[in-house]
């Protein structure tokens, strides 16, 4: 399990990424062929990561700065955690990445401040930085490795019904 993000002290990036690499999960995945590998993948990060969401949308419900709440509302309606489109090469981790989908809930804009309050900003001429919050690091930092489990038993799970069906029909 490792993190990635503004504040996790590798890089300046406003995007949160957690990886999940579990040597169990790859062996079963690799007996999967491809198109079914992918299936189970997205039902199972689907089903493993939607208690998580609701969390991290109440910590930004939740969060204290001075601004509109409806800021935070809109941030909040438009947290998303992307899971991999396409299984990488080797079956590799599992990478997730937290943010804020700037086109959702017809936002307007509102969530558009995301990114400033996540890692902070520095005024046009100005000296001084306001600092980040790092509200979906700090969520990812508490929440990565029970998520990480959480995601690798449902595509065991997954992957065991899939398996299965394989065998019976064989």
């Amino acid at each position: 399990m490792s993190l990635f993000g503004p504040s996790a002290g590798r890089g300046a990036t406003n995007i949160v990424r957690i990886s999940v690499d579990s040597a169990e999960v790859r062996r079963t995945l690799s007996q999967l062929p491809q198109k079914l590998n992918e299936r189970v993948r997205k039902k199972a990060i689907r089903e493993g990561t939607k208690p998580y969401i609701g969390k991290l949308r109440t910590a930004w419900r939740g969060a204290r700065y001075q601004g509109k709440g409806l800021h935070r509302r809109a941030i909040a309606a438009s947290t998303r955690l992307d899971g991999p489109k396409r299984a990488q090469k080797g079956y590799g981790a599992l990478i997730f990445s937290i943010g804020v989908d700037y086109r959702a809930k017809r936002g307007k804009g509102r969530q558009r401040i995301w990114h400033l309050l996540e890692s902070g900003f520095r005024h046009k001429g100005a000296k001084r930085r306001i600092p980040g919050s790092f509200i979906s690091m700090r969520w990812a930092r508490s929440n990565a490795t029970a998520m990480g489990n959480a995601i690798a038993e449902a595509i065991l799970r997954q992957a065991s019904l899939v398996m299965g069906g394989l065998r019976r029909a064989a």
